[in-house]
Parts: structure tokens; sequence; C-alpha cells
């Protein structure tokens, strides 16, 4: 039997973790399985494949510790990966379009802030005016009652 090519495969351990297959032995990298797993021989119900899958555990198990030789059969279970898609014109200019509306609304809101800033100084000028013409206005009010 020929060596599948490499690829991330279910772990022969029995986790449920996915591990890299070099194309010649098993290495130590691991990564998280997709939600949805593929059902292996091992969890078949009956005795000649229990037996077998215990057998193929304890195989795998050994060439966590020992190397693979050459003419060792291992079971693969292939893992589905999403095919690598790209983006469409559509999405790369909706895209575009959500950033510039990020950049305006940034833009102005740092605009607004400023010009808040500018109103709230112009009505604390605008209340002591008002209360330095109160002052003068009863000032007059008390030199008239006099």
């Amino acid at each position: 039997m020929s060596n599948p090519v490499q690829g991330w495969y279910a772990d022969p351990a029995g986790t449920d973790q996915l591990r890299w297959w070099d194309g010649t032995q098993w290495t130590d990298r691991y990564q998280a399985a997709p939600a949805s797993s593929t059902s292996t021989d091992s969890e078949t119900p009956n005795a000649a494949g229990d037996a077998a899958a215990t057998s193929e555990t304890t195989d795998a198990t050994a060439a966590e510790t020992s190397p693979q030789p050459a003419n060792a059969t291992v079971q693969f279970t292939p893992v589905a990966q999403a095919p690598a898609t790209k983006a469409t014109r559509g999405q790369i200019v909706l895209a575009v379009i959500a950033s510039l509306l990020v950049v305006l609304f940034l833009g102005t809101s740092i605009v607004a802030t400023g010009m808040h800033g500018k109103a709230q100084e112009d009505v604390e000028h605008s209340q002591s005016i008002l209360n330095d013409a109160q002052k003068e206005h009863q000032k007059v009010q008390e030199a008239m009652n006099e």
C-alpha cells in the first residue's frame, strides 16, 4: 500500500485532534478537528472490527514513540478542508465603501468634537458677559433707589 500524501488526518491514537502526516510518518504537530467529524473504523460495532481497531490503535500508539517503518500500513481518515476562495469584485467594492464610511464617520466625529469644544467655550464666554451685565444692572437699580 502506498503512503497517502502529506496533510491533516484524524489522529490514529484516537484523540479528537488532527495530526500532520508528512508523507512518510506522523509528526508532533496537532490542530483542533472541525466540528463535524467522520466516523472511523474503530467506531464500528462488530467484534472483528473492534479487534482490528484495537490492533491499529496499539500500532498507532507505538508509532508515536518509534519511527514509522517504510512498509507499515497506517489507517488514514481524510479530513475535508474548506476550499480557499477569493473575494469577488462586489465584496471588494463593498469592503472599500465600508472602509470609506468608517473613515468619514471618524473624521466627522473629530470635527464635531472640536466644534463642541468651541461651542462650550462660547457658552462660557456668553455666561460671563451675562453675569457682568446683571451685576451692572443691579448697580444701576441700587443707584436709582437711593
